[in-house]
């Protein structure tokens, strides 16, 4: 952990392609992150614990910036995590009380907001602190900041609410403006504009240099609380309880409505939006109006999803509450993937990312990474036959959605099951040994005579699974038992 001192300016690198530099991903907190190649399954490339709650996440330099809480010390510690393996880079010490606030990265600049209002900049390469500031006027600070063309954003509340605009390079306060309450929304960036959104309805733009006030929007009522209003096509689009509107970036006059029910921050691109509208994720064409497809899981989904492009493929990554991930077809909500994590907590939510090769989910006191995997690898009919039966060994299985795949006397030794889901599957005489099955998905899977002889089944879920003349030997159990230490079975020690 490196100390908070003053340091000599270093070179700046702005943000490049598929750089995750805000809130949903960008300054106009579109929540879309184009990117060659960054598309589901994935496997997971690593997972990292740290001393407390894990925030979103930010991703540049090849590094992964996040906060997490500091149980020994009243305030955050900040992250630069490797990229490639998750090792820690560098890490500070930032003062701020409550889980709010957030992180900003431009130009080779980590900006941290605590929830008093202390900004810091950080160089992103070292984490030498370079300037702070107390942000006056205001003592909550709820919202993650945003950075961009040289300038800092934030807004504040506790007495009416404030918006203040800070020098990059020397933390200097250039501009100030009120705003109506300062809750929860992040400052989007777009068309030489800045933008705040709060309860009821009420958005503000400013000019974005000056913060010169441009057009105000009145909603039924005002109050605490606000949401981060994300840019496309000239639109603006603000979630509320009392109407999901779309108004015009250039007049703030309404010109549309999205969503059904309670709806957070939505993801729009072109004439497409995605986003959590009573608790489940839910595709909509902004053009008529009309649902494409809605998805439920069996616990809620929180926080936004995003949307990874590739080319003309879209996929929609969403985190429920229940700790499975989930990547759906853009058009059609088909699953394409999904991935057991550990339940998510309501105060720090998924905080997804993705961006530089990597999907990133902070989840609990953990921060995993996953990479794409080829999906020719997850394509059961690529691989050889003998005799009518699959033969998968030595296979890289890592993180495919295989539900109800056919291994019936499959030789599957040897392989990488990492994260695979076989919910229903038949694998009845099939040989898996020597192989890991670590956090699998195996229920209500057919395992009838299957070998498990050496199999890594730690963490598997395997619930419903019929097990009947299975061949246990030297298994490791869910529970990370030997079958050998249980006489000779997994039976008994299924729960991880």
């Amino acid at each position: 952990m490196v100390g908070l001192c003053f340091v000599a300016l270093v070179s700046a690198g702005a943000a490049s392609a598929g750089d995750v530099v805000a809130e949903q991903i960008n300054v106009a907190h579109s929540g879309v992150q184009h990117e060659a190649g960054l598309t589901a399954p994935f496997s997971r490339r690593w997972q990292v614990s740290l001393p407390g709650a894990a925030s979103s996440a930010l991703i540049a330099q090849g590094k992964v910036f996040v906060r997490s809480e500091n149980p020994t010390f009243t305030g955050k510690i900040v992250y630069a995590l490797d990229a490639l393996d998750g090792h820690t880079i560098w890490s500070v010490e930032i003062p701020s009380i409550y889980a709010f606030g957030g992180a900003a990265y431009d130009s080779a600049r980590l900006f941290v907001l605590g929830s008093e209002g202390l900004l810091t900049a950080l160089d992103a390469n070292t984490g030498a602190l370079l300037w702070a500031i107390n942000l006056p006027g205001q003592r909550i600070f709820s919202a993650a900041p945003t950075a961009g063309g040289g300038v800092v954003y934030a807004a504040g509340s506790g007495a009416g609410g404030t918006a203040y605009a800070v020098d990059e390079q020397t933390g200097a306060l250039l501009q100030t403006a009120a705003v109506t309450n300062g809750d929860f929304s992040s400052p989007t960036l777009a068309d030489g504009k800045m933008f705040v959104a709060y309860s009821c309805g009420v958005a503000t733009a400013f000019e974005q240099v000056t913060l010169a006030r441009l057009w105000d929007h009145s909603g039924p009522c005002e109050g605490g609380g606000g949401i981060t209003a994300p840019y496309a096509n000239g639109r603006l689009f603000v979630a509320d309880n009392f109407g999901n509107l779309i108004l015009d970036a250039a007049t703030g006059q309404p010109v549309g409505t999205f969503g059904g029910g309670t709806v957070g921050v939505p993801v729009v691109e072109n004439n497409t939006a995605w986003m959590v509208n009573d608790g489940q994720l839910l595709e909509q064409n902004l053009a008529t109006g009309a649902s494409s497809w809605s998805f439920a899981d069996t616990a809620p989904f929180w926080d936004p999803p995003i949307v990874l492009a590739s080319g003309a493929i879209r996929q929609v990554i969403g985190h429920s509450s229940s700790g499975w991930a989930y990547a759906l077809q853009a058009g059609t909500g088909r699953t394409i993937w999904r991935v057991r994590t550990d339940p998510l907590s309501p105060e720090w939510g998924t905080g997804l990312a993705a961006g530089g090769g990597i999907l990133v989910m902070p989840v609990g006191k953990d921060v995993v990474a996953f990479q794409p995997q080829a999906a020719s690898s997850c394509d059961l009919s690529a691989y050889p036959t003998s005799k009518g039966v699959l033969n998968l060994k030595n296979a890289n299985l890592s993180g495919c959605y295989l539900p109800n795949a056919n291994l019936s006397g499959a030789n599957v030794a040897s392989v990488n099951a990492k994260d695979i889901y076989l919910a229903g599957a038949n694998l009845s005489g099939a040989n898996l040994s020597q192989s890991a099955f670590v956090r699998a998905t195996l229920d209500g899977a057919n395992l009838t005579g299957a070998k498990l002889a050496g199999t890594n089944l730690r963490y598997a879920t395997m619930q419903g699974a019929t097990l009947t003349g299975v061949t246990w030997q030297q298994t490791t159990c869910p529970d990370g038992t030997n079958s050998n230490a249980n006489g000779g079975t997994c039976i008994g020690h299924l729960a991880s």
